[in-house]
């Protein structure tokens, strides 16, 4: 998919099959990549796409109910499920998109005549996970939270997909170079769009996206602003007995923080 995306877009592909990125906010060099290692990214892109597209429409109709992203850019995470979301708002929305994602950049490079405008924030490159990670991402996605970057006005409300959730520890991260710019989104949005597949809620990761103390204290001030959403599907995976047990003590957890009018199960949608 990504490489298909890439070439579409105009990428400039050496002999040796080496891809350059540069990111928008920068027109320094980023670094080079081979399209084979992005193969894991796209695995995770096309795997159950039909409920990331629920997750998706379910979003995209959250955002043009309550937010304008004409005004105040989106800022999206570099996750499967946001790459569904950003197709969504690149189809039929005005505005603007900001994100550390290579994918939702490449997408952006293949539709034409759109309202949307894809800010890409630079980094060094991980193709596993198809995007840019490290401390800049993290700075740069700060900045644009709080007080915005170059010419974009601020980003009022970002999406953040899940990867792993413990109900002692917070959002955990398998990739440690996401971590701090997992944690901006988390800190810092004003509003906070949170995404996730039920099998999120099955995972164990080792890197926490914020102190466990911290991220407490920001989610519970969270919920009393009312400025954090939860936007899922049920697993679509068959659970063990055992399994099933540790994803509902999971999210039943979460779920039990989360006022129920904030929370938006899109399975049966």
């Amino acid at each position: 998919m990504i490489e298909s995306l890439l070439l579409s877009a105009g990428y400039d592909i050496a002999k040796a099959g080496i891809l350059k990125f540069t990111g928008l906010f920068s027109k320094d060099k980023i670094g080079f990549k081979s399209i084979e290692d992005f193969k894991e990214y796209d695995r995770r892109i096309e795997t159950n796409s039909k409920a990331k597209i629920k997750i998706a429409k379910g979003v995209t109709e959250l955002i043009n109910n309550f937010f304008d992203i004409s005004i105040n850019p989106i800022l999206l995470d570099c996750g499967s499920v946001t790459y569904y979301i950003s197709d969504e708002l690149l189809k039929d929305s005005v505005g603007n998109i900001v994100t550390n994602s290579i994918g939702i950049h490449s997408l952006s490079a293949t539709i034409t005549d759109h309202p949307i405008t894809v800010n890409t924030i630079p980094g060094e490159v991980n193709p596993l996970v198809g995007a840019y990670v490290g401390f800049q991402t993290a700075e740069t996605a700060k900045k644009q939270l709080t007080n915005g970057v170059g010419k974009l006005s601020k980003s009022k409300i970002a999406v953040l997909g899940l990867r792993a959730y413990d109900p002692s520890k917070g959002f955990l991260e398998n990739t440690a170079s996401l971590t701090d710019f997992q944690g901006a989104l988390f800190e810092f949005s004003e509003k906070l769009i949170v995404v996730a597949q039920g099998e999120k809620f099955l995972n164990k990761a080792y890197a926490p996206i914020l102190e466990s103390e911290k991220f407490k204290e920001i989610f519970k001030r969270r919920v009393a602003e009312k400025s954090i959403w939860f936007v899922y599907h049920e697993p679509t995976c068959k659970l063990t007995d055992s399994q099933r047990k540790f994803y509902e003590n999971n999210l039943n957890d979460f779920l039990s923080k989360i006022p129920s009018e904030y929370v938006i199960n899109v399975s049966k949608k």
